[in-house]
Formats: C-alpha cells, structure tokens, sequence
C-alpha cells in the first residue's frame, strides 16, 4: 500500500478510534502495510487489552498464546525448510500458515512479534506465564527480549504490568532475570517451580518485586532468611531451616495481620521442641496421625479480632504451618496463649 489513500488522510481523533477497535493482531498487520502506518501505530501505541499470555519453549519452537476478552490466539514458531512459518491458531477457525521469511530463525521471528507485543500491552495483565523444558536455550533469548524491553530508555515506561508471574522449568538466574523485568508495583503473586533441586534463591528476596508481592508458591528451591517472608499473605514453600525465634517473629507479625491467611514451610531443619515450647511457655496440643507423623500445634490469640487465632503446626516431617483459624477450631483442652 501505497502513503496516498484515503485511510491515511483521516484526522488523528477518527484514526486513534480505528486503533481502539481493533485487536492485538490488527496492530502487527497494519505495521507491516506500509511506513505511514507503521509509524502511527508505533506513535500512538494503542493497547493490546490482552488479560493473559503464556510463552512456552520446547524443542525447536516456541508457543506463542495470548487471551483477551472474546479473543484466543495462538501462534506456533518452529523452522521449516526454507525458513519460519508461524502457525497461527484462532478461536474455531483452521489454523493459518503466514508467509515464511526465508533465512530467519523461528526463536528471531519470535522475538520480533514480542517485542511489538510489549510495546502495545499498556494495561494490567491477569496473569503472565512462561514455561521451559529445560532442555533448550531458547527461553534465555525471550527473556532477554523482555529485559531489553523494561530498560529500554523509550519503553520503560510501559514495563508489562502483570499482576501475577508463572514460571514454570526455569533455572535460578532466568528466574531473576523474568521477575526483575516486569513492573513491581503491578505483582501481586509469583507461582515457581524451578529447575533442579535443593536451589537457594536469596537474590529474589531482595528485590522490589518481591517486596510488593501478596502470595507465592514455590517448589525446589530454598529461602534461608525466612523473615523475608512475613509481609506475604500467602506462602508455600521451601526453607533451609527455622529456630525458635524465627517462629516468634513470624507469630508476632502474624498476629497483628488482618489479611494473613497461612504459611507453608518445607524446612532441611527445624528448631528443637524443648525451644519451641520455653519460647511460647506452653506445652503444644500433640496430634498422632495413623500414617506415623506427630503434630504438635499452639494457638495464639490475633491482636484485634478475638473471634480468629493464629494456629501453628510443628510436625515431626519437617513441615511447619501458619494459619489464621476461627477459634471455634481449638480443641477444647488446648491453651490459646496472648
């Protein structure tokens, strides 16, 4: 298409109304129709109004899936002979080969539509997902595109803003790199399971992300100050070891948390009973289950609702819990302290 049609010639107000009624996918194709419209897309970045995405890399490609209300799209990137052919996949529809670039690499093509996708994504996504096998680079060049993207002078701004992170297959340092490259103050829940076992991860505890977020659930890897996890409302996790007065930190924010609903602690060591119990001055509540396990909790009283306790559950596998309980739950014979 040529810059002389009438298209074009509209006045910016009817053509930023064009741009709002059109979709994600409607803003890559009028980029690649000609300068003009490539040029005004890119001015005025209309937004892609997609509420989840999920990137998954195996084997040679790359899934490309983004949600938005009414709209599903999917697109598969893996190399043909003779270069790329993304495979798109809409709704009920057939799916649609585009036109292959010869001599580009799948893994660039996608980083290329990414890259187009961030700048466009302005509002607050439900939920943003990648997911790696482990067996392939390829997750390390997506991510990179998205930290290019956060630090770029020009689109900093637009940092995605997701209000909670999946990331499933990743290794230690991917999963720094994924975390640090989206808006802080957007993320409210982190869901991991890392790549490997018995992995200490204390960096991500130190950064502003992680201070804003509300609930995380993490599998094979260890935080080894678990004070960093007292502002969470949710916690399920792993941690190196818990002391006694680790436990009365935890009990003492606990408490005087509204919101605070549990924590969840697959601990390599856990303090002593005898510690345990001198430091709350009361014996626990001793539970025997058939399996062979023995739980022994304490109840405290929260500081301003006497209709909830705080329950702790210190049991013989290494597994401690947190959990805001109605009162009305307490044995009978168990002593509810503060």
């Amino acid at each position: 298409m040529n810059d002389d049609v009438p298209l074009l010639k509209l006045p910016d107000v009817a053509m930023n109304r064009v741009l709002h009624h059109c979709e994600y996918p409607d803003f890559a194709r009028l980029r690649k129709t000609c300068r003009s419209l490539r040029e005004f897309v890119d001015t005025k970045k209309p937004d892609a109004r997609m509420y989840r995405v999920d990137i998954s890399c195996d084997a040679n490609r790359v899934i490309f899936r983004l949600r938005g209300v009414g709209n599903d799209i999917l697109i598969l990137y893996k190399n043909d002979e003779g270069g790329c052919f993304p495979r798109r996949f809409t709704g009920s529809e057939d799916n649609l080969t585009s036109n292959g670039l010869d001599g580009k690499d799948y893994i660039e093509m996608f980083q290329n539509d990414f890259t187009v996708f961030l700048r466009h994504q302005r509002s607050i996504m439900y939920q943003m997902a990648f997911y790696s096998d482990g067996e392939t680079a390829d997750i390390e060049q997506v991510l990179d595109a998205l930290k290019a993207h956060a630090e770029n002078l020009k689109t900093r701004k637009l940092q995605l803003k997701t209000t909670k992170l999946t990331l499933i297959g990743l290794s230690a340092p991917q999963i720094l790199l994924a975390l640090s490259s989206v808006h802080a103050q957007s993320l409210r829940s982190l869901s991991i399971s890392i790549r490997g076992e018995n992995v200490l991860l204390d960096e991500m505890t130190e950064t502003e992300q992680w201070r804003q977020l509300d609930t995380c659930m993490s599998d094979r890897f260890h935080i080894s100050d678990i004070r960093r996890i007292s502002h969470l409302r949710k916690f399920s996790g792993f941690v190196t070891s818990v002391t006694a007065a680790d436990l009365d930190f935890l009990k003492a924010v606990f408490i005087n948390s509204s919101n605070f609903s549990y924590c969840i602690m697959n601990c390599n060591s856990v303090a002593d009973l005898s510690e345990i119990t001198e430091m709350f001055g009361v014996q626990p509540f001793k539970h025997d289950y058939i399996s062979g396990l023995v739980s022994r909790r304490w109840f405290f009283h929260m500081a301003n609702d006497k209709s909830r306790i705080i329950s702790l559950d210190v049991r013989s596998d290494d597994y401690v819990e947190f959990e805001q309980q109605d009162i009305a739950v307490v044995p009978n014979d168990a002593v509810i302290i503060g």
